[in-house]
């Protein structure tokens, strides 16, 4: 297929296709069944799940433990996930005890208060002799909040948005969260006086790191280690999605030129780098992976860091004939949007005036909206960082 492609519209097919296969890969259900199946972890009393991929992560959990259960009520579980991010639980766990909630990312709001303070309810209450399955993906840190004494949500509010603006990275963001939290950073289950306590996680940090993801509301850290065992499984990361997004461009018949987790950096030099590696590098699929940066202006327009990055790559390979790059978030939503991210090539970046007045003004949104080069997924059930795929033919 290789030496046959000569067309945009087929090489933005491909890179799509590549896409979808490897968040596929990544999926919260598949991901947590693949731990449960290949551990033997202890059946839990209660499952919480947090985060972006809450719903989907819960679900597979409920079907490895609970699908023979004959009195689907006596359930205990807890999914806190965005808003719109919901899936449906299996029908005949409709009247059972489990309770979901929708909250917001990436500020949180009062929903994410009440969420939090249910997690730290249940798990508080849980009995000596009991188990827990804490499930946790990105988003986690809005998502779900009680906070310290003293801190109101005005504070919280405030604190999560200049953070964002500043364009500081997650570990940097997520150290200034936990100052101000009482379930973060091993707080939460430092409150569960059971038996035993399993964090199974889907990373959207560096390193797959349980002490950044989610400001470290999944780790055992201050755990009561004389009453209470831990563990901690890493379900998926970016390394798995882009793996397999390299197996999947390979199928195709297409050579790898790059396949690493470097996207981090600021979205300007990023495009730059990327640009260039592109324009002067061999034919082939180039897939990158993380979580680059961005400073945004006082009155941000609409559009999240991929939505700017593909714009500024745009802009960089405008006029190339034979590249062709999606730019999403693995989670199917770029910042407050409900896009993806950008596909774009060598004709996104036409109206140059508008273009650059859109990147000046964090407005990428309209702009790609404009040139139908908006990347829309909807949400996917996990969250693994941002996910590059570009094509050179």
């Amino acid at each position: 297929m290789h030496g046959s492609l000569t067309d945009l519209n087929q090489a933005k097919n491909i890179i799509t296709k590549i896409w979808y296969e490897a968040v596929n890969e990544v999926k919260g259900e598949r991901a947590v069944e693949k731990v449960l199946q290949d551990n033997d972890l202890p059946k839990p009393d209660q499952i919480i799940s947090i985060g972006k991929a809450a719903s989907s992560m819960f679900k597979a959990a409920f079907h490895h433990y609970l699908k023979d259960e004959k009195e689907p009520e006596n359930i205990n579980g807890l999914v806190i996930t965005k808003y719109d991010h919901s899936e449906a639980l299996p029908s005949h766990i409709k009247h059972s005890n489990i309770k979901q909630w929708e909250s917001s990312h990436p500020i949180p709001d009062q929903n994410s208060l009440l969420a939090g303070k249910d997690a730290l309810e249940n798990i508080s209450m849980m009995p000596p002799a009991s188990k827990l399955l804490l499930l946790i993906s990105g988003g986690a840190s809005s998502l779900a909040e009680v906070l310290s004494e003293n801190v109101s949500i005005e504070g919280l509010l405030s604190l999560n948005s200049d953070l964002l603006k500043s364009g500081a990275d997650i570990e940097k963001i997520n150290t200034k969260r936990k100052l101000i939290s009482k379930i973060k950073g091993g707080k939460l289950l430092s409150h569960f006086k059971g038996k035993h306590a399993t964090t199974i996680a889907i990373s959207d940090v560096p390193n797959g790191n349980l002490e950044v993801l989610g400001s470290g509301i999944g780790s055992g850290a201050l755990i009561n280690k004389k009453t209470t065992t831990f563990n901690a499984y890493l379900a998926a990361t970016n390394e798995t999605a882009r793996n397999k997004a390299a197996e999947c461009a390979k199928e195709l018949g297409f050579e790898i030129i790059e396949n690493s987790e470097s996207l981090y950096d600021d979205i300007t030099p990023l495009s730059k780098n990327l640009s260039h590696r592109l324009k002067t590098g061999p034919k082939g699929i180039y897939i990158w992976g993380g979580e680059p940066t961005v400073k945004l202006p006082d009155n941000p327009g609409e559009g999240g860091r991929n939505q700017a990055l593909g714009l500024l790559l745009a802009k960089q390979i405008k006029d190339e004939e034979n590249i062709a790059i999606i730019v999403a978030g693995t989670d199917g939503t770029d910042g407050p949007t409900n896009a993806a991210g950008a596909i774009i090539d060598g004709s996104t970046f036409q109206r140059s005036n508008e273009a650059e007045e859109a990147i000046k003004e964090a407005n990428a949104g309209p702009y790609l909206k404009s040139m139908e080069a908006l990347f829309t997924s909807g949400p996917t059930g996990t969250n693994v960082m941002d996910l590059i795929i570009a094509i050179k033919f």
